[in-house]
């Protein structure tokens, strides 16, 4: 029950930032709605949001963030649920890291995501994702790019 809660809790708040930022917030590339937000890893962390023994090394240190991606198609709206998501981040000229951004199920809703770092001292960030239709056999990846800024934090 408690990861229910922390579940659905971590999808009311990726859900909320997205719809209060929709419009800088998302990106459409040939006919896919991108929807993306980013949020800290200490939040994932206390969703259970993992993706393997892994992710858990990147979560610990000040930068670490989690990178969510829902996908649906630009004409109808429906929602995608068959793609595999591959993001390059590349921070102000310093070597950018690629990662699989796996599938998550959160209240019936496969979104995509993984942990990267998002120092604000090296953004701005470009990120280029590549998503493939696993399920419209071999295929080009659709790109979808778009930037990223983290906020400055006072205090540090």
């Amino acid at each position: 029950m408690k990861r229910l809660y922390q579940c659905a809790l971590f999808a009311l708040c990726t859900t909320a930032a997205t719809l209060a930022h929709a419009a800088s917030q998302s990106v459409v590339a040939s006919g896919i709605q991108v929807y993306y937000g980013i949020a800290p890893a200490s939040a994932a962390v206390k969703a259970n949001v993992t993706h393997g023994s892994n992710g858990l090394a990147r979560l610990f240190h000040a930068g670490s963030h989690h990178l969510v991606v829902s996908l649906a198609d630009a004409k109808t709206g429906e929602r995608i649920n068959d793609a595999a998501v591959v993001a390059t981040v590349s921070p102000l000229g310093l070597t950018p890291t690629t990662r699989a951004l796996p599938p998550m199920e959160i209240n019936n809703t496969i979104t995509y995501g993984n942990f990267f770092d998002f120092s604000p001292s090296s953004g701005p960030y470009h990120i280029s994702l590549h998503i493939t239709r696993t399920s419209k056999g071999a295929q080009e990846p659709v790109i979808a790019e778009f930037e990223y800024r983290p906020a400055m934090t006072s205090g540090r």
